[in-house]
């Protein structure tokens, strides 16, 4: 008796936790039921639509950087193929059904590539805990005013993180840059071999802007 095949898109349905798909031009294919019910929304209002769309910034708060953050590490995912952890972030939503009310909210999120047969990223894998409650129990017992002052500073070094790490991501990319422009100046091309044929292959130095140990082979 064969057994019955299973049926993964129930099973993505039913994962605990809240976890979406998205194309890399960030559209929403699918999300499990516990992200529609915990973001409020319904399959209909996500699917085909611009992630930004459905969940915009909240125009209330100047020092909103949510959607940024979130799109530049779902863009990191395309370009990299690498998964990417975010730092704690508050992200707003607006309630359905009261336009103009937007809820406090603060999100644990992880987003990971789904290669197709090309190598190339095909979608998105997009999962978020919500720490809402977690942060603002985080003073415990000591009153509703430390308990404020407790939800702002893990938030702030949240940030903090996330800009040092933004900051480095910066650097290397700038430091890879320089040590490629170096090797393109100080390596000469192969010379021909004449009627003979030869393999060349370029293996560049590991460490950064080791531009001397780039050799050809």
């Amino acid at each position: 008796m064969r057994e019955a095949p299973i049926d993964y898109a129930a099973v993505f349905r039913a994962l605990p936790g809240m976890v979406a798909l998205l194309t890399p031009d960030l559209v929403y294919v699918d999300a499990n039921d516990d992200f529609l019910r915990l973001a409020g929304r319904t399959r209909e209002q996500l699917l085909g639509r611009y992630i930004f769309d459905v969940f915009p910034e909240n125009p209330n708060d100047p020092a909103a950087a949510g959607m940024r953050e979130t799109e530049a590490s779902m863009l990191r995912v395309v370009a990299t193929g690498e998964r990417d952890t975010m730092a704690l972030l508050r992200y707003d939503i607006e309630d359905p059904q009261r336009p103009g009310h937007w809820e406090e909210h603060y999100w644990s999120p992880v987003n990971a590539p789904v290669l197709g047969p090309d190598g190339k990223v095909a979608l998105i894998v997009h999962r978020v805990e919500e720490v809402t409650e977690l942060i603002r129990a985080f003073g415990g017992p000591a009153g509703d005013s430390r308990s404020r002052v407790l939800e702002a500073e893990l938030y702030t070094r949240a940030r903090e993180l996330q800009e040092v790490n933004e900051r480095l991501r910066q650097a290397h990319a700038h430091e890879r840059e320089v040590a490629l422009a170096l090797q393109a100046a100080m390596l000469p091309p192969p010379r021909p071999t004449g009627p003979h044929e030869a393999a060349v292959r370029y293996r560049p130095a590991v460490g950064a802007l080791n531009v001397c140990g780039d050799w050809y082979d």
